[in-house]
């Protein structure tokens, strides 16, 4: 099996990168080995309750997917309801518009298929995150050979921010799978074919990765878009020709435009103001500063760690530079460029949203790692100097470096606790000792409400009461006895 230190010889390799084909035993075996390492991280506590850091996304996206299920189409018209209990009364009941449906429908087909729990709903996210880093090894050994998509693959296998928010049930893990599986079929199409080679299959991925991706959440709005002006450029620079450019162009305007249509006419009461409002509302100051606020850099630390920072640092000044240009080589990635400009664009536009969500960084993960991967490469040339001892140690040591910061605040993130678990448990007893119909008296409201001009969204905050509770409640008038 070809070793990671020689990733300084990716300059050596003749013709396309993609010569060796992915069913070629080595490579198949090193894909085993990083979604074995993957696969260890992202299962810790699979099955524990809904208590850690930015869990209020499993619990609240479960809740929407058991409502899917248990309430009819003409009640939620395919978007994501509110609600507790399995009877709950209109004025009980609120549909989420903020957002597309999509995610809730995968959470929902997996309860389908292995029940209500956190175990079934995380494992989408968990498949979701397997698949981004097969499909992450698998374009960077095309693009740039077998050693170097080992070492990428690797730190993105160990970053904090994949690790732990990988298995985070949210729309994270789920885009970032759609818009590497687009890349990953749009690689052949813009390379020139093969005698004999069928582009069908490749088309039909590409148009289904997009539309998923744009279903799930809005920067697959973004990532459609900017691949449309890619496609455009592509074409203007006659690397693809203009039937495959309006192929792009079409598939990304039906896909925007029917989960567009959706929301608006399905969630917002056929209100595109509301719309407008809901999309100004994450680039301003809002209710969302009470919950979460730190700052980029403290968040930036903590999900990639100060280490792999470094050495994505010292792999930016690689395409910089003359006599390491090679190691990166943009010409051979020039698609590539779409997703690592989705992820700046996404922090730039909602910047807000960084200082409230630690894993807003999550769509320039791949990059982060293919340039952490780059600077250690560096490293290990500049020490080539000093001889084979040096320059293998610099390697090992690095490595080393980055599996310890790794590990260490991936520990921070699993033992962070946002609601303490004896809550959970007075939740579970209380759901328990209830009868499905009846309704428990609460001291104090749990509803929050979000207007966007004329929609308005009633949410049961901690969204962990309504999945554990489940059971229709009122609150007391001030003065009573509360049952709770």
């Amino acid at each position: 099996m070809p070793r990671v230190s020689e990733c300084v010889k990716i300059p050596s390799v003749s013709g396309d990168a993609a010569d060796t084909p992915s069913r070629h035993r080595p490579a198949l075996l090193c894909l085993a080995l990083l979604l074995t390492a993957y696969a260890v991280g992202l299962c810790r506590q699979i099955d524990e309750p809904w208590i850690r850091i930015h869990d209020w996304n499993g619990a609240f996206y479960s809740q929407l997917a058991r409502n899917a299920l248990r309430y009819p189409l003409e009640i939620h018209h395919g978007m994501p309801l509110v609600a507790v209990g399995e009877n709950a009364a209109p004025q009980d009941r609120s549909i989420y518009a903020t957002h597309p449906a999509g995610l809730v429908w995968v959470i929902a087909a997996a309860f389908r298929v292995f029940g209500e729990s956190e175990f079934a709903s995380r494992l989408t996210a968990i498949a979701a995150s397997l698949l981004s880093v097969a499909l992450l090894f698998d374009l960077v050994r095309q693009w740039l050979g077998l050693p170097m998509a080992l070492l990428c693959g690797f730190v993105y296998a160990i970053m904090p921010l994949n690790v732990f928010f990988g298995r985070m049930v949210n729309h994270e893990p789920f885009c970032m799978a759609a818009m590497l599986l687009a890349l990953w079929c749009w690689q052949p199409l813009e390379s020139p074919p093969a005698p004999g080679t069928r582009h069908f299959p490749r088309l039909a991925g590409f148009a289904l990765a997009i539309v998923f991706c744009a279903a799930i959440d809005w920067p697959g709005f973004l990532f459609a878009a900017l691949f449309s002006l890619y496609a455009a450029y592509a074409w203007r620079c006659k690397r693809i020709s203009g039937g495959l450019c309006a192929f792009v162009w079409a598939t990304a305007i039906f896909s925007c435009a029917a989960v567009t249509l959706h929301i608006v006419y399905a969630g917002l009461g056929g209100s595109w103001q509301s719309l407008w409002s809901i999309f100004t509302a994450r680039t301003g100051s809002g209710a969302d500063d009470r919950i979460i606020i730190g700052n980029a850099w403290t968040h930036t630390v903590n999900n990639a760690s100060l280490i792999a920072i470094i050495f994505t640092l010292i792999g930016f000044t690689g395409p910089c530079s003359r006599r390491f240009r090679h190691l990166v080589p943009i010409e051979r990635l020039p698609a590539a460029m779409v997703l690592l400009a989705t992820g700046v664009l996404w922090v730039a536009l909602f910047w807000r949203q960084y200082r409230v969500h630690h894993y807003w960084l999550y769509y320039l993960g791949p990059c982060l790692a293919l340039f952490a991967a780059t600077g250690i490469c560096l490293l290990r040339q500049i020490t080539v100097r000093l001889g084979r001892i040096a320059s293998d140690g610099s390697l090992v040591i690095s490595l080393l470096l980055l599996i310890l910061g790794s590990h260490r605040q991936c520990n921070a993130f699993f033992d962070s606790l946002m609601i303490p678990p004896e809550y959970i448990a007075a939740w579970k007893d209380l759901n328990h000792a209830t009868p499905v119909n009846d309704r428990i008296r609460l001291s104090r409201t749990p509803i929050r409400v979000e207007k966007f001009g004329d929609y308005e969204f009633r949410n049961i905050t901690p969204p962990q009461m309504a999945w554990y509770l489940d059971r229709p409640f009122e609150v007391a008038s001030p003065g009573s006895q509360p049952a709770q």
